[in-house]
């Protein structure tokens, strides 16, 4: 199998364990997105977070509160600048996407290693 198809069949794994694991939490494709940036990212802002998820500054600030309030992200001020919000993976999504990402058994891989044993 060549790289490029391996590549392929990486992406298309990946892309299927984000949506089972989505739709077991009963999250909007949009919230995913969001979850998987701020967890990539680790802090970032809500502006950013627009950016980078393709959607405007006032879907992404009525849809943090909901993602706050359930557990999966937190907003502190940023520390670097007192008068920026960042947002923040929840120890609930950093264990959440642990275990979904995880290979069988005991051992628990995190998020970042399997996408990197993927890429």
């Amino acid at each position: 199998m060549s790289g490029h198809n391996r590549e392929l069949r990486a992406a298309a794994s990946l892309s299927r364990r984000i949506a089972t694991w989505r739709i077991a939490h009963q999250l909007t494709a949009n919230q995913a997105d969001v979850l998987v940036q701020v967890l990539d990212a680790g802090a970032v802002s809500a502006a950013e977070l627009s950016r980078l998820i393709g959607i405007t500054t006032a879907s992404m600030s009525r849809m943090l509160p909901s993602l706050e309030e359930a557990g999966w992200i937190v907003r502190e001020l940023d520390q670097a600048d007192g008068r920026r919000m960042v947002v923040q993976p929840s120890k609930r999504l950093v264990r959440s996407l642990s275990e979904a990402f995880s290979a069988r058994g005991p051992r628990r891989a995190s998020v970042e290693t399997e996408v990197v044993r993927h890429a």
